[in-house]
């Protein structure tokens, strides 16, 4: 997970960002029951949209799985409306 690994973030049915995971630590809560802290960066890097159902803790993505990185800027896909997007990936062309 710390050589690259990110979660990824489903909003609204659809996996569109992710932040690389930078570290783990053991914490307690009040109780004194310990859990683990995901430390993760803080960039929302966004990726191309891929629909995902919702859920409740981790899923494990393999690489086939996991979306690329949306490029950004000017022209770049991320720029894209989200109809046009989801238009162009239903007709298999991203």
């Amino acid at each position: 997970m710390l050589a690259g690994g990110s979660i990824y973030w489903v909003i609204r049915g659809q996996i569109r960002v992710r932040q690389l995971v930078t570290g783990f630590r053991s914490e307690r809560d009040d109780n004194g029951r310990t859990y683990c802290l995901i430390e993760v960066d803080h960039e929302l890097v966004p990726t191309l949209l891929r629909p995902w159902r919702p859920f409740q803790g981790w899923r494990y993505l393999t690489p086939a799985d996991a979306p690329p990185d949306a490029s950004v800027g000017p022209g770049g896909i991320a720029a894209m409306p989200e109809r046009m997007l989801a238009e162009l990936r239903a007709l298999g062309l991203l």
